[in-house]
This record gives structure tokens, sequence and C-alpha cells, in this order.
């Protein structure tokens, strides 16, 4: 696919997430996509997934700016991935999906709707002989929830270790207020090797597991260091 279709894609996607969450944009340009505070561009977001911010901001240029750039990596991710894999074969499927994921004889596979509905994904298992699916599981825009389902249903994360972890009775003060690193040290504490965590690369969604510890052991984490121009 050619790369401003490629754009357009992410661009549309990632305003019709905004919009979900009341914040408004204005057409691409230049600039990359305007995020709008008060009918004016607040954030700009570029073809890359990049954020940043004409100037210093207020607060609520500052909280707007946030949660522009992290909804605009995952869907970045995401709307890159499904544009990238190759078509998932499958006797059983009677509409196209892209292959995101196989391991284990499960699958992970995603599709961008009709009619501005965003994005569809699904985890599968595969049958016997390898040309048929079952047991779907369906997601819709749940990119995040469907890693996280391929990733226990094949077997490369038990679904025990994620709500087994206890949080400790005294706050390590040296530990890592990186979302994605506190996250995969919860894992090592519950047992995983390093093995583990690249395969788990890709499939887990580790930023969120960390802010999901951190938010039980009472820890805030570090904001991530705004852009400007």
């Amino acid at each position: 696919m050619k790369q401003p279709e490629m754009e357009n894609r992410f661009y549309r996607e990632l305003s019709r997430r905004l919009a979900e969450e009341g914040i408004p944009t204005g057409q691409p340009g230049e600039r990359g996509l305007p995020v709008l505070l008060h009918s004016r561009p607040a954030v700009f977001i570029s073809a890359s997934g990049l954020a940043y911010m004409p100037g210093e901001g207020g607060e609520e240029e500052r909280e707007l700016y946030h949660k522009a750039a992290q909804m605009s990596e995952e869907v970045l991710e995401y709307t890159q991935a499904v544009e990238q894999a190759s078509v998932l074969e499958a006797d059983t499927l009677d509409t196209e999906y892209r292959l995101l994921a196989e391991y284990g004889g499960v699958v992970l596979a995603g599709k961008e709707m009709e009619r501005g509905y965003g994005y569809q994904f699904v985890t599968w298992s595969r049958d016997q002989d390898g040309r048929g699916l079952s047991h779907g599981h369906y997601y819709l825009n749940g990119y995040k929830q469907a890693k996280e389902d391929f990733a226990v249903r094949a077997g490369l994360v038990p679904k025990e270790l994620l709500v087994s972890r206890r949080p400790p009775e005294t706050p390590d003060p040296v530990r890592s207020r990186d979302p994605e690193e506190y996250g995969k040290e919860a894992l090592r504490e519950l047992g995983a090797d390093q093995e583990l965590l690249d395969t788990l690369e890709g499939f887990t969604d580790f930023a969120s597991l960390g802010r999901l510890c951190m938010e039980q052991d009472g820890i805030h984490s570090e904001a991530p260091e705004m852009e400007m121009l």
C-alpha cells in the first residue's frame, strides 16, 4: 500500500478513537493531524505517530498531549500491523482477515471494518488439519484485549500469572517508574525468564500491565516527555 494511503488510514482511525473520547480533531495538514482544544489546535500528531505541542501550553494542553500521544502510539501499531500482514489462509473464512500472529495452534487476526467502524480483531484455534478455524473470540476495536487473549490462549502467559501477583509491603524506591519496564519486572517476580519475555514481545501490553501494577503498588508513573516546537 502506498504511504499516503497508510497515513490516511492512520489519521482516520486516530480521529475516530479520539472522537470516542470526546476529543475533536481537524483536517490533517503539513504539521500532521491537529487535535483541538476549545476549537483551536493544541497538539499535532505526525504520520509517524509522534505527538508535539506548538507551545508550552497549560495544564489542559499537557493533559490532552499525554492522552493523544498514548492513543496515537497504539493506533499506529495496529493500523500498520494490519496493513503489512499477510492474508490469513483458512477454508472456514468468508471474509478477509490479516494474520498478525500465530503460535501454538492459535492465531491472532485483524481487519479494518467498513463504513468507519474501526478495526476488528479475533483469536481463533486452528483445526488439526491446519486449514480450519474455530472458537473465535471477537474484539471490535479491542486490540489490546485481543493481544492479551492471544497470549493466554496460546499458552504464552498463564491467566493465573496475571491475577496472582501481590503488591509489595514497601515500594522499592529505585525501581523503574517506566510502565513497560515495571510490567516486565512484575512478570519476572512471578517466574518469567528473559526467554519468555522475548516471546511475549508484541503480544503482551507490558505498559498497561505495568500501569496496573503501579496502581496496585501506589506508585505514580513517569510522564512521557513532551515534544514542543
